[in-house]
């Protein structure tokens, strides 16, 4: 299955508008999310969600597709890293 950057791009936002809905409280989102400011506990679920989005299209990628799912997962990871949240 090929997915194209347009497509991609998509479900990435369509994935963001879905967790900005169902955002809770700090408290909700558990003891580490609680001690950090809610945006940055807000940023690290998007990114995470977009993380685990990515591997499940990586798995069916072949080719260049992969190579390039597999660059942005692991960008996708420093930042999550740099912001103190956990992959």
């Amino acid at each position: 299955m090929k997915i194209t950057k347009r497509q991609l791009r998509k479900i990435i936002k369509e994935e963001k508008a879905r967790l900005l809905r169902e955002a809770g409280t700090p408290a909700d989102r558990g003891f580490e999310s609680a001690r950090m400011d809610d945006k940055t506990a807000t940023a690290i679920q998007l990114l995470q969600t977009v993380n685990m989005n990515l591997q499940d299209l990586m798995a069916n990628a072949r080719g260049p597709m992969y190579d390039e799912l597999n660059e942005q997962i692991s960008l996708l990871e420093d930042a999550i890293h740099s912001l103190g949240g956990v992959t």
